[in-house]
């Protein structure tokens, strides 16, 4: 019967062990007379190192046992130069995908990412979809996506001979349509610390993804606005002054002490450096938890705050968004239209 691993340690790539204070790689060689067998110990790096990081340090030392495999095709595509064209928060999301789809179980022990790229069919990936739909449908669109970015770029390069993933359809998903009314966009602003008071207000009043928020530095304050330089494709744009923009900048820049921080970012934290998506996310959950403390359960996403800056927009909706297309900017206008009444 196969060895079981621990809880916890399931997004570990395949015969990687934490002992002795190391993770270390042991590879797996095979069965002989009845049992299995396996290489020495290969130590990898400290068992306290981050786990992205720990993959980075496995795809290098097991790359030439990984040729032609899914997770080969994966390690490429993370190393190229288009992949490090990418918006940061599109890099880490796809090092995030490509993690879980390596790491995913398939028949007779082995993981989703040691599949040669030979054996891989529509069929393997809607299997997968199908499977994975089950625990996280939407993430799972997120997924098959990165997996058919990756083929593609590969596909140019000459590095396979077509793209499997191509035609498989992804879930269907219903568009948010949550509009954030002003009390409950109060509620939850008015309890937040300083730096997140601050990257409310911005994504709301320059209609900003996460981002481009966590972007905003002293170089983009500028006479006339504040420079977004946008993601994604779309156009840079400058937002003009108005009060309550400019009390955001100031509330970005408050510390502990009240004093304001010496740091070159606008949303930053107490040591003045620049804060991080996944220390955002930290603190965008205690406000939850304060919000819901205090009486209200907060069921809108920090990024329905763009959705929100552009309903309430008044004016051309869709040159303030940023969007490339219309059909994009009718997707983020959700306040409900008043219509009179027939006579």
């Amino acid at each position: 019967m196969p060895r079981q691993r621990n809880r916890g340690r399931e997004q570990l790539p395949k015969y990687v062990y934490p002992t002795k204070g190391y993770y270390v790689y042991r590879e797996y060689q095979g069965v002989e007379h009845g049992r299995a067998r396996f290489a020495p110990d290969r130590r990898l790096c400290p068992d306290d190192t981050p786990i992205e990081e720990l993959w980075r340090i496995f795809r290098e030392e097991t790359a030439g046992t990984r040729q032609n495999t899914l997770g080969w095709l994966f390690d490429k595509f993370i190393k190229s130069a288009h992949f490090r064209e990418l918006a940061d928060s599109t890099q880490a999301m796809y090092k995030r995908n490509a993690r879980t789809i390596e790491s995913a179980s398939i028949k007779g022990g082995r993981k989703f990412g040691e599949i040669p790229i030979k054996g891989l069919t529509p069929g393997v990936f809607r299997k997968y979809m199908d499977r994975r739909s089950e625990d996280a449908y939407v993430q799972a669109n997120r997924e098959l996506s990165f997996i058919k970015s990756a083929f593609a770029w590969a596909y140019e390069r000459d590095m396979v001979t077509g793209n499997p993933a191509a035609k498989v359809k992804k879930n269907k998903e219903t568009p948010r349509d949550k509009y954030v009314e002003d009390a409950e966009y109060l509620f939850v602003r008015d309890r937040a610390t300083p730096p997140i008071y601050a990257a409310m207000e911005l994504a709301y009043l320059c209609r900003a993804r996460i981002n481009e928020v966590l972007k905003f530095d002293r170089a983009m304050i500028r006479d006339e606005g504040l420079l977004l330089e946008r993601s994604k494709g779309s156009k840079t744009q400058l937002i003009g002054w108005t009060p309550r923009l400019r009390e955001a900048i100031r509330q970005g820049r408050v510390g502990r002490d009240g004093n304001t921080k010496l740091s070159r970012y606008i949303i930053s934290r107490n040591d003045g450096s620049q804060m991080q998506y996944a220390g955002f996310k930290s603190a965008w959950a205690r406000l939850k938890a304060k919000c819901k403390k205090d009486g209200m359960t907060v069921d809108f996403t920090y990024h329905d705050l763009k959705a929100k800056g552009v309903s309430d927009f008044d004016g051309d909706k869709h040159k303030a968004s940023g969007h490339k297309s219309p059909r994009m900017t009718a997707i983020y206008d959700r306040k409900r239209e008043t219509i009179k009444a027939t006579k």
